[in-house]
Formats: C-alpha cells, sequence, structure tokens
C-alpha cells in the first residue's frame, strides 16, 4: 500500500529479470520474478515453475518456501500451501515470521483458532511486534471478535488496509456511520495516490451495501489491485 501497484510491481519484475540475467543460478530472482507474475501479469501457471526452480537451486531457504506457500495459498490449494509453510516453520524454528507465515495461511484456510495460536506465538518471540497487528486483526474480524479487531487496527494509523478492515467490522456492527467515515478517508487516499479501492470494496461489503462493493471492486480490478488476488 506504498505505491500504486501498477508502479510498484512492474519495478519488481524489472529487477527480478535483471537479477536472473545477471545469475540465472541464484534463486532469489526467480522468486521475485514468479511474485512479478502474479501480482503484476495475474499469471496463475508461470510462477510455479520459477518457485520449483528456486527451490532446486536452494531447498532450505525458507523465505522461497513462504513464497510459494502464499503462491498455493492463492490459488486455494491449502494443503499444499501448509505444507510449504511447515516446511519454513521447520527450517527456521526460531523466526517469529516462520510463525507468522503459517497463521496467514490457517486464515485463509479458515482454521482461525490456529491462525491465532500461530500469530500469538509469533507476537510472543517479539522479533517484529508491529507486523502481527494485521493478522491479528483479521482473525479476530472472523471471529466475530469485532471489538478487539478495531482496537488491533486502530494501531495501524492510516494505512489504507487498516482503514479498509476497520470499516468493513464497523459495517458488520451495525455502526454505519464509523464505516462510511472509513470510505470517506480512502476515497481522499485514492485521490492523493491512488491506493484504496479494494479496501472501499470490503466496507461496504460490511455494511452490506452490495451494488457499491460490487462498483468498487470493479474499479480495483481496473487499478490492479492485489487485494484481489485473495
Amino acid at each position: 500500500g506504498l505505491l500504486p501497484y501498477t508502479e510498484a510491481f512492474p519495478k519488481q519484475k524489472t529487477a527480478a529479470s535483471k537479477a536472473i540475467e545477471l545469475d540465472e543460478a541464484l534463486p532469489g530472482g526467480h522468486a521475485e520474478l514468479a511474485a512479478a507474475m502474479m501480482n503484476l501479469d495475474w499469471n496463475w501457471i508461470g510462477p510455479e515453475k520459477e518457485f520449483k526452480r528456486a527451490l532446486v537451486l536452494n531447498p532450505n531457504s525458507t523465505a522461497i518456501h513462504a513464497d510459494y506457500a502464499f503462491y498455493l495459498m492463492r490459488l486455494g490449494r491449502f494443503h499444499d500451501a501448509l505444507a510449504q509453510a511447515r516446511i519454513n516453520l521447520r527450517l527456521d524454528p526460531l523466526s517469529s515470521r516462520s510463525y507468522a507465515n503459517l497463521g496467514f495461511i490457517h486464515y485463509f484456510s479458515r482454521q482461525y483458532d490456529q491462525a491465532l495460536a500461530n500469530i500469538q506465538k509469533a507476537d510472543e518471540m517479539g522479533k517484529h511486534p508491529s507486523e502481527f497487528i494485521y493478522p491479528r486483526g483479521i482473525i479476530y474480524a472472523e471471529k466475530k471478535m469485532y471489538e478487539e479487531a478495531v482496537a488491533e487496527f486502530q494501531k495501524l494509523g492510516e494505512q489504507p488496509h487498516a482503514i479498509g478492515h476497520i470499516g468493513n467490522v464497523y459495517g458488520r456492527m451495525g455502526r454505519a456511520t464509523e464505516a462510511h467515515e472509513s470510505i470517506s478517508r480512502l476515497e481522499e487516499r485514492v485521490e492523493s495516490d491512488g491506493i484504496g479501492r479494494y479496501e472501499i470494496a470490503i466496507v461496504y461489503a460490511g455494511l452490506g451495501e452490495k451494488d457499491q462493493a460490487f462498483d468498487w471492486l470493479e474499479k480495483s480490478l481496473g487499478a490492479h489491485d492485489k487485494g484481489l488476488t485473495y
């Protein structure tokens, strides 16, 4: 959410392609190219080849196993995604990020108790505590622990994804005024730096205003918003 997606992801693909050009035998370029294929091209076939190539070059890369897990998760292949996330954790059991990655996969698999347990474990390790506010918030929202979700998202300030999710929760709680205030703040972000269309859609979804939600989903499609890939 720091740059418009149409600006950020072409840079990712250019850098990844250059990395492979400089040294095809290093795994990082292949993994980043796979990510760019997803984020920029919405290509869901090519990334698997690149991830597998990267893992042949370095089967013990925790970062690549984690990225591969998120790719599989976005395809709805949750069993395979969890397997990759568990390999990541086995390779680096002392990393808070390993637990957080597994927590995200559990979240998208709708295994919310397991997701929360892993995020709490990551938080207890204390290396990157601010990173775990957002996943804890979305997990609380799906567990209908709305007050707890609001408290978590408020810690993130004016980040667009935080505003969108807190607005979604307000909508689910019946607090329409606060939800519409979130929409107004996001519309300002769309106007100023092109970020926030998908987040507006999820606020309208929380409000049950489905026509408006679909309207903003169409706008986020036009902006190639990464949120749609989840």
